[in-house]
């Protein structure tokens, strides 16, 4: 985000102003809407500025409200609050709620503090792993959540990165994927295939947040399927799991849709994730329903509700 939320993905694309709502639009079923900036002042007297986008994929939604708090001339904070609906059994819908809230560390030039929640309710799976890595002299903790399916569902990625001598944090990213799946049965086309990506990158320097949002972005859906079972069994995210993006990155983009035939991209397929496994384990994985679930930070709570 920065100074603005508009310079990657599909919302770069538009030309709208800052100050300009807008609606894009993809195919018959997808839709990505995006506020205009809005400002607002809290009771310390310091600005907040603040942006609402959604999209609609098929019959599941997520919108994304971004707050910035500034002092100074600098960004100090951001709270990010992100509401998913996405479908469970026929009829039923999952509704997932989540909050990421990081502010700079008072009498520090480049940490920062990351508080993260997830409420759940509904019929769906849930799966979670957690995954620390040290290289050199950093730390990076990755906590990944599976919200439904790899083939409808979404997944969520919390990664922070800390020095080993500092208890504070100098980035934090959360990486949001949906794919949806139009399922061998929909002769008539009345589904859709779609992978969509927003990834939301916190930088801590001079005392303030670097912000970006980088999004949406299209991708294949089998590549995104992919992406989500590398990321569950490695409890390690990077964007170029997905071939889509690796390839791209590359600047060799000859990925055809999933509805193409096409032998130019061979990989193998994402574990499957058993729908009525549950347990827990030291590692932080939680498989089975999640009514109720809320996790914060590395501590899980379940409550039925």
């Amino acid at each position: 985000m920065g100074n603005s939320i508009r310079r990657f993905g599909l919302l770069s694309t538009v030309g709208a102003g800052e100050d300009e709502p807008f609606r894009y639009q993809l195919g018959r079923k997808v839709f990505v809407d995006l506020t205009e900036r809005k400002f607002e002042q809290n009771r310390s007297g310091n600005w907040i500025k603040k942006w609402i986008m959604s999209y609609t994929v098929d019959v599941s939604t997520c919108s994304f409200t971004l707050s910035i708090s500034e002092e100074d001339g600098g960004a100090k904070g951001l709270l990010l609050h992100a509401l998913i609906v996405i479908p469970a059994r026929i009829g039923e819908f999952s509704k997932y709620e989540l909050d990421l809230d990081v502010k700079t560390v008072t009498g520090s030039d480049g940490a920062a503090h990351c508080n993260f929640t997830i409420d759940g309710r509904g019929a769906h799976t849930i799966t979670i792993e957690y995954g620390k890595q040290i290289h050199g002299g950093s730390v990076t903790n990755t906590s990944v959540f599976l919200l439904g399916s790899v083939d409808i569902g979404c997944l969520i990625v919390v990664e922070s990165k800390r020095k080993i001598e500092e208890e504070g944090l100098y980035a934090v990213t959360l990486a949001h994927y949906i794919v949806t799946s139009a399922g061998i049965n929909d002769y008539y086309g009345n589904r859709v295939d779609v992978g969509l990506s927003v990834v939301v990158k916190i930088g801590a320097s001079n005392a303030n947040l670097d912000i970006t949002v980088e999004g949406p972005d299209q991708h294949p859906p089998l590549g995104l399927r992919y992406l989500f079972g590398e990321a569950l069994r490695t409890r390690i995210w990077k964007p170029t799991m997905c071939p889509h993006c690796y390839h791209k990155l590359r600047g060799k983009m000859f990925w055809q849709s999933d509805s193409e035939d096409s032998d130019s991209v061979s990989m193998p397929l994402p574990r499957a994730t058993p729908r009525n496994a549950t347990g827990v384990s030291n590692g932080g994985r939680f498989k089975g329903n999640g009514n109720g679930n809320i996790y914060e930070n590395n501590v899980m709570v379940f409550k039925r509700r």
